[in-house]
């Protein structure tokens, strides 16, 4: 989806916001106000996604090249995923996280091992270019998110949009 797409889905979702707020239908008194946060949270994932992209092309890579890279570092003190996990984690194919974990291994960024419990099966580690490119991204991104609220706001927020997501009936847990 192009930018300008991006835009008029997100103008789209406030405008539908807007009119919601203005409908006769709203029932309860916190409604309006709801439909508001859930656009501007929209919006501001949009935006996240948007910086991801742009810090992304800095190091030659795209969004879900990245996805991949946290993943991979997060799970350095755990096993290793294989394809599978990954495409789980990230709800897509498993051929098409083969295909990006391809790219990365070419780029130098990802290796291959066995695993030790099924010799069938491969996992994945980060090499040091890799941990290099995935500290670099979570550098550029964490900078200007982490300025914008303090630890406690962040806790807060978090606590909030599980308990949203739990009342939504969201399995989801990150």
């Amino acid at each position: 989806m192009d930018a300008g797409a991006k835009t008029k889905r997100t103008d789209d979702l406030s405008g539908l916001a807007a009119a919601l707020l203005r409908s006769p239908q709203i029932s309860h008194p916190n409604e309006g106000q709801a439909i508001l946060a859930l656009a501007r949270m929209i919006r501001i994932v949009n935006r996240l996604r948007s910086h991801q992209t742009d810090v992304a092309g800095e190091l030659g890579l795209n969004c879900g090249d990245v996805d991949v890279l946290f993943i991979l570092q997060r799970s350095a003190a755990t096993d290793p995923p294989r394809v599978a996990d990954l495409a789980a984690t990230l709800n897509v194919t498993t051929s098409g996280i083969s295909k990006r974990v391809q790219r990365l291994e070419d780029m130098g960024y990802v290796r291959r091992q066995s695993d030790s419990e099924d010799r069938r099966s491969v996992r994945f580690q980060l090499t040091e270019p890799g941990l290099a490119a995935t500290v670099t991204a979570r550098s550029a991104l964490r900078r200007d998110m982490m300025a914008a609220l303090s630890r406690q706001e962040w806790e807060d927020l978090d606590a909030k949009l599980a308990r949203l997501g739990a009342t939504l009936g969201s399995a989801a847990e990150e």
